[in-house]
Order: C-alpha cells, then sequence, then structure tokens
C-alpha cells in the first residue's frame, strides 16, 4: 500500500498512518511517499512499519513524510504514477488532503482503473470537503479552530486592557467560512464577515468596509476605541 500526504499540512495526519499500520497484515507494506505528490512523481519513498508508531505518535502533523501541493492532471504524470505502481507492487494507494488533492485522486482512480485502488481521505482545516450524512466533516478542522480561538481571544484581552487597539484578524478559508464561524461563537468578537454572507447578499467590498466601519464608529461612540475584528 502506498500512501501520500498532499496540500497544507493539518493536525491527524500521522494518526492516519497509525490507524493503517496497526490493521496490516504480516504480509502487508505501507509505503510512504515523501514530499507530498512531487514526491510519488519522483518515487521518493520511505518503509513505515509497526516500529515507527511511537515516533509518528510523538508529533501528529504531516512532517514523517512531507507533503507539497504538486496537482496530477495530465497524462504525463499519470504514467509517471504508474511507474511507481508497478515498481512497489501497489495494491493500493491512499491520498490525504484537501479538494484539490482529493480531485488527484479521482483523475488516478480513473487512470489506473484496473491497476491499482486509489483511495482519497479527507483532510481539510477549512472543513470545505463534505458529503452528509457520509462524512460530517473533515480531520484537522476542530484542532485548528481551537488554536485559533486561543490567539484570537489573547487579542482580545489586550484589546481591553490597553483600550485602543483594532485587530483585524484574516483566518483560514476561501469561500467557506466555517472556521471563522466556530472562532467567532467560542470568542464573541465585535464584528465577523463570512464569505457565504457576502455571495448571499451580493455586498461590495465597499459595501463590507462600511460595515466595518460602523462598527468602529458604534463602539468610538460608547467610549470603546478597540476591538477585533475576524475575516475568512
Amino acid at each position: 500500500i502506498g500512501i501520500v500526504f498532499s496540500g497544507g499540512p493539518a493536525p491527524g495526519g500521522h494518526d492516519v498512518l497509525c490507524g493503517i499500520l496497526s490493521h496490516l497484515r504480516d504480509e502487508d507494506q505501507l509505503i510512504g511517499f515523501c514530499g507530498g505528490p512531487g514526491g510519488l512523481l519522483r518515487g521518493i519513498t520511505k518503509m513505515l512499519s509497526s516500529s515507527d508508531i511511537s515516533e509518528i505518535q510523538a508529533t501528529g502533523g504531516f512532517d514523517m513524510l512531507g507533503t507539497d501541493r504538486t496537482k496530477i492532471s495530465t497524462e504525463a504524470q499519470f504514467d509517471q504514477v504508474r511507474e511507481q505502481v508497478k515498481m512497489h507492487r501497489l495494491d493500493a494507494l491512499i491520498i490525504v488532503g484537501g479538494d484539490d488533492s482529493n480531485t488527484n485522486a479521482l483523475y488516478l482512480a480513473d487512470a489506473l482503473f484496473g491497476e491499482c485502488l486509489v483511495i482519497g481521505v479527507p483532510k481539510t482545516i477549512d472543513c470545505d470537503l463534505l458529503f452528509k450524512p457520509y462524512l460530517m466533516t473533515t480531520f484537522g478542522f476542530h484542532s485548528a479552530c481551537a488554536h485559533y480561538s486561543k490567539l484570537v481571544q489573547s487579542l482580545m484581552i489586550d484589546c481591553k486592557a490597553t483600550q485602543r487597539y483594532w485587530h483585524l484578524v484574516k483566518l483560514m478559508g476561501r469561500s467557506a467560512s466555517h472556521v471563522t464561524m466556530d472562532v467567532a461563537l467560542n470568542c464573541h468578537p465585535n464584528f465577523v464577515v463570512l464569505s457565504e454572507e457576502v455571495i448571499s447578499n451580493k455586498w461590495s467590498a465597499k459595501d463590507v468596509t462600511r460595515q466595518c466601519c460602523d462598527v468602529i464608529q458604534r463602539r468610538y461612540d460608547l467610549g470603546k476605541p478597540y476591538g477585533v475584528m475576524l475575516f475568512p
């Protein structure tokens, strides 16, 4: 079995490795491709065994194998992966990553049909790779939100102490604002912008800016010239 981490790192990557290793049979072998999809194309490998579990558990992210954002979508790239499949006699290839990475997995599954199983493991702290009711969340999301919430909470405490700074915090998320919403529910900042809200209401950049200024002005009128704003 081959495995590769893809895209941005997230807490829980090594849990996937431990889960696979703990279920291998004696005749099975787990081959890690180092450096993400780019390492898969170049054939940079690392043999993994149950003896590595203690080392893997000591960290938790993607650092055991590394990662990158190489896209696999051309016939030439499919052929490179096919060579690795044949060379290492892979029965299955596991790709751990987010939406782009699972798109890679989809293309590869089609290109390698009948030669090798391709399995996508959903990882994205944005939590934007859902398929209800089968996939309710993705790993990495809750750890990221807990970490961000601590940082935002510290900024809010700093604001109350100095009573004169505004902090504009940009969090992970593109069209999905799950992280921003979760942090907002945990911390209760003074203003939050959600991508979905902007799209639904067809707000322009000017509209959002005006809302920010209104909040700043209202708090200034209340004798509170400070606060925290969150943006995805």
